[in-house]
């Protein structure tokens, strides 16, 4: 079970990574996919540092915690916190706006994250990997 636990690290925290890049790179990339009006400097600015920076940046430590069997249990709690924040609040919003395609998938992704997250980080066995 911890070997799929880091592979879900690795993988999530490439996820992460690119995503982040992307954004960091292209922040009206969102406008496009998500169609997130960015019509100021400072919805630019906004962009590029939380979808692009902050998720390059949990990406790279997700990554990183998959690589170093010491780090994954800290890992899959970064994983769990993060995606219990972003998953019921995503919900919260869809219920409240209504749903698309950007949201639907962004949703199920995050569920799944928080799922996983919670369900390794239960099975993680502590005494055999402190």
């Amino acid at each position: 079970m911890n070997a799929f636990a880091r592979a879900f690290l690795v993988v999530n925290g490439l996820l992460l990574a690119g995503y982040g890049i992307w954004c960091f790179s292209n922040p009206l990339v969102l406008q496009e996919y998500a169609r997130l009006v960015q019509n100021t400097a400072s919805a630019m600015v906004e962009v590029r540092a939380m979808y692009g920076g902050l998720q390059l940046m949990v990406g790279l430590l997700l990554l990183s915690c998959g690589l170093h069997v010491a780090y994954a249990r800290m890992g899959l709690a970064v994983s769990a916190v993060c995606f219990l924040g972003l998953a019921p609040a995503r919900l919260a919003g869809v219920l409240q706006w209504g749903l698309d395609d950007y949201n639907l998938g962004a949703l199920i992704y995050e569920t799944v994250c928080v799922v996983l997250s919670l369900l390794f980080l239960a099975r993680w066995k502590a005494a055999a990997h402190p």
